[in-house]
């Protein structure tokens, strides 16, 4: 298993537990984390907006980022990229929508899938300097195989050339 993949399911675990942090929070006492994450009407009133309604999607990608990454063994560019789009701009409405309230309720889990964005991010980053560096190393290889054919080539000439300076 490579870092990037590792990232992977570290993305996904922050996500995937991000969008159930606040029911496990708030069933066990510690009222610090309810935010919209709680609110599961909010998925079927016309009136809430778009991005707030795709928060569903969040468990959903953590898992898939675990599971590729975990027992597939896969890094997914795409899904990693879909998470950035897709998850910061439903956080971004969030944040928009409770900087309206008197109290702050964005607790834990939206921080938590804050840094699981941010881990997909970065995996993306590592991903390029890596698949860069694994084109480098081809050109590498094979410029050194190029250069031992004509080595050998020159191996092989001088040798005939020493056998016509014998005869």
């Amino acid at each position: 298993m490579n870092n990037k993949t590792k990232i992977q399911i570290f993305s996904g675990a922050l996500l995937f537990f991000s969008y159930f942090m606040s029911w496990a929070l708030n069933r066990y006492g510690d009222n610090i984390s309810a935010h919209a994450f709680t609110n599961l009407e909010i998925y079927g009133d016309i009136e809430t907006p778009f991005l707030m309604k795709i928060l569903i999607l969040v468990p959903f990608f953590g898992l898939a980022n675990i599971y590729l990454g975990y027992w597939v063994k896969k890094y997914s560019y795409l899904l990693n990229l879909a998470i950035i789009v897709i998850v910061s701009l439903s956080l971004l409405r969030i944040g928009i929508e409770f900087s309206k309230a008197d109290e702050i309720a964005i607790g834990i889990g939206y921080y938590m899938a804050i840094f699981g964005v941010v881990a997909s991010a970065y995996s993306i980053f590592f991903t390029k300097r890596e698949e860069e560096s694994t084109d480098l190393q081809l050109i590498i290889n094979k410029a050194k195989e190029e250069l031992q054919l004509i080595i050998n080539k020159a191996k092989e000439l001088y040798t005939k050339l020493e056998n016509k300076k014998g005869s």
